[in-house]
């Protein structure tokens, strides 16, 4: 990777912050403060709400007053999320953009981090990703729910095995244009984990190894539109092996247990016991092997019981005492790594897998031409 450790002499300049929002009243605003408080201040923040009947624009009103930084845009008509964000990548000006839901927290170094291994790299580096934490409703962390990942440079293979980036990402302009922003049909769930497999097929991912997202665990049901979610998760795969057939089976058969166990978890979660055993056998019939890895066994060890009538189907997550944002430096957190020989195989096979970078054009929605929300026709400035 083109990525130098010398002392930076200058500066990307302007970023532009995302935010897309739908009914968030609750969190927005200590979202959009975790943005407005970065130590890398030279910041543009779009809020772009999706119709919300909540006020969710209205409770940000006074801070925009006050932060010329921050603007507030309207869509004229509900779009979900990848329609939303594309309204703000559009409506924004900087050479580099991140992302944030409207109830997630960012600790203030993340984008001076960010910004500064962006800089180390050289063009063939399209993104800089960091690693992020679980936090309760009230901000506090919970231990051992971390995206964590190491991967850099050519990561496709691993993403499609696994997202690792969480919407943590800082990515150059440039780049999103050269693939024409996000997929507007994959509207459920698996939108993010499209954009960045579009992005790897051309571009080298690098990390910044700390703690500087945080994502919130919000205490409604967790299993709503998993089927949806489900089947959109193959539409991503079907995708990836149409443009990459020399992908191994092996690699989407993985893909597909990874998600599947992932939306069973959510249903173990709610207490949604039929989805999350039918979710759960779907996970073992398209990998077998599935069985060896201890996450299955732990979460058996967990959820049996409550199944039994032994324990409580709704627990209250085990918290840290420590809020995300303490006014001290990013946290450090225990990070899972690949313990057993079955782990170990699989991160062996995935690290050797590489996929070519082909031209492909940009869609034909892609986000060129003016970016002032005021030429936007579904947009309407606030």
């Amino acid at each position: 990777m083109g990525c130098s450790e010398f002392n930076l002499t200058n500066k990307l300049g302007l970023v532009s912050v995302v935010i897309p929002a739908f009914n968030a009243r609750q969190t927005i605003r200590e979202a959009v403060e975790s943005v407005l408080a970065q130590t890398y201040s030279d910041l543009e923040v779009v809020v772009v709400d999706d119709c919300s009947t909540d006020g969710t624009l209205e409770i940000l009103a006074d801070l925009a007053e006050r932060d010329g930084r921050l603007r507030l845009l309207r869509r004229s008509e509900n779009g979900g999320p990848p329609a939303t964000r594309n309204t703000g990548i559009r409506a924004s000006s900087g050479a580099l953009l991140a992302f944030i839901d409207a109830d997630d927290l960012w600790h203030p170094e993340k984008i001076a981090m960010q910004v500064e291994k962006m800089a180390q790299c050289g063009p063939e580096v399209g993104v800089v990703y960091t690693w992020c934490t679980y936090m309760d409703e009230a901000g506090h962390i919970i231990p051992n729910r971390v995206f964590a990942g190491k991967h850099e440079g050519d990561v496709y293979a691993a993403l499609l095995f696994g997202n690792f980036i969480n919407n943590t990402w800082l990515v150059r302009r440039s780049c999103l244009e050269a693939i024409g922003g996000y997929s507007e049909h994959l509207a459920i769930g698996n939108e993010d984990l499209q954009i960045y497999l579009d992005l790897a097929e051309r571009y080298e991912f690098v990390v910044v190894p700390e703690f500087l997202t945080a994502y919130r665990v919000l205490q409604t049901s967790k299993s709503h539109d998993v089927w949806r979610m489900k089947d959109g998760h193959e539409a991503v795969r079907d995708l990836a092996r149409e443009r990459h057939p020399s992908l191994p089976g092996w690699l989407f058969r993985w893909s597909a247990s990874n998600q599947l166990w992932f939306l069973a978890f959510r249903c173990a979660q709610a207490g949604e016991w039929t989805d999350a055993l039918k979710l759960g056998l779907l996970t073992i019939a398209r990998d077998p092997e599935f069985v060896l890895r201890p996450v299955l066994w732990r979460a058996l060890l967990r959820y049996v019981p409550r199944l039994l009538g032994r324990a409580p189907v709704m627990e209250p997550e085990p918290v840290e005492t420590r809020p995300f944002l303490d006014g001290g430096p990013p946290p450090k957190l225990a990070r899972a790594e690949e313990v057993t020989v079955d782990e170990q195989r699989r991160a062996r096979r995935i690290a050797g897998l590489t996929v070519h970078r082909f031209k492909a054009k940009a869609r034909p929605e892609a986000i060129h031409g003016e970016r002032d929300a005021v030429g936007e026709p579904r947009s309407r400035a606030v």
